[in-house]
């Protein structure tokens, strides 16, 4: 892997985007989950292509980009056509989610964001783009707990690395909104502009409640 970040440490950690190559990733032996329970996983991403193959767990060439994955439990990818995945394995059982508008472009920053809520055992992917939000129902609460964390790939699949650059990764112990989140921006006197549903803001990252 590229680096062991520190992932269960609170605040920002590293104010600069990351750009990997789809053959490398950062692993972390510590999971950023201490408790079971509601979560958002939220990022801004900016791949330099797309990749030709759907979600789900795969190998060879032009797998899915994963964006952040935690061992057996948990995957977040960027799909064919410019779409989301996400599945979950709980209790033997993979439940997955998927975009179909295919919002996600290559060159351009874009967000994506993965919330599962206790309330209606809720699992859903977003971009944040308008309706573009695909959920599904899972049978219990995903355990995230005490298990290796990824950032930009997955080890135990091929190919399924991510190419481009990944900024503001971000994990929140609670259900999140994407369109809420999509306007969490930087410092007003870095930033260039505001516009919803882009990133064209300073990649500083600024922490803010959803």
């Amino acid at each position: 892997s590229a680096g062991s970040p520190t992932l269960e440490s609170e605040g920002v950690l590293n104010t600069q985007a990351v750009e990997l190559s789809g053959d490398e990733g950062f692993s972390s032996s510590t999971s950023p989950f201490r408790t079971t329970g509601s979560f958002t996983v939220n990022a801004w991403i900016k791949p330099e292509s797309l990749p030709s193959s759907e979600g789900g767990l795969g190998s060879g060439s032009g797998s899915p980009y994963t964006v952040f994955s935690v061992k057996d439990t948990l995957t977040l990818q960027m799909t064919r056509g410019g779409n989301v995945y996400a599945e979950t394995n709980v209790g033997g059982e993979s439940f997955s989610a998927e975009t179909t508008s295919g919002n996600i472009e290559a060159g351009e920053w874009n967000m994506v964001t993965l919330v599962y809520n206790t309330e209606d055992d809720g699992f859903s992917v977003s971009t944040g783009l308008g309706a573009d939000s695909t959920s599904t129902t899972v049978a219990q609460t995903p355990d995230l707990t005490e298990k290796h964390s990824y950032i930009g790939y997955r080890p135990d699949i091929d190919s399924n690395g991510f190419r481009g650059k990944i900024d503001e990764h971000r994990i929140y112990s609670r259900a999140g909104i994407p369109f809420n989140l999509r306007n969490v921006f930087g410092d007003k006197t870095e930033q260039q502009q505001i516009q919803t549903g882009q990133k064209s803001f300073s990649e500083h990252v600024r922490t803010a409640p959803l």
